[in-house]
């Protein structure tokens, strides 16, 4: 599967993103869907295990997203059967990770036009 954010492309990556060698950020066929695990220790987060509390998600055949309150967290859309566009902002759970037109910002740095390939976790953060 090739999971596109910001201009990056990520090919068979188990997760994309992960910290201290946890999974933080997958996303998944049949069904569709964007897996979030943040750190338990996160003090902006209520968590049940390591799971965000207030997470609402919606999903159809082809897109799946999730929400927290009013805001975006995730979109994920299937293009074609193992290529899925994804758009990601975790501010609203405490983590400056997002995406824009310019790449994928983390924190204070920005990554554009990158190939990941082949990884189990294609970001490791911590």
């Amino acid at each position: 599967m090739t999971v596109i954010l910001g201009g990056n492309r990520f090919i068979d990556c188990q997760s994309i993103f992960s910290f201290k060698g946890q999974s933080m950020v997958r996303v998944l066929l049949d069904p569709l869907r964007v897996q979030i695990d943040t750190p338990p220790d996160l003090p902006a987060i209520p968590h049940e295990g390591q799971k965000p509390l207030g997470l609402r998600e919606v999903a159809t055949d082809r897109s799946y997203a999730l929400f927290r309150g009013d805001r975006a967290v995730a979109i994920a859309t299937l293009l074609d059967a193992d290529e899925v566009h994804l758009t990601l902002d975790l501010r609203p759970l405490g983590l400056i990770i997002y995406d824009d037109p310019d790449g994928l910002h983390i924190g204070d740095n920005l990554f554009s036009k990158n190939t990941v390939q082949g990884v189990g976790s294609a970001i490791s953060l911590g």
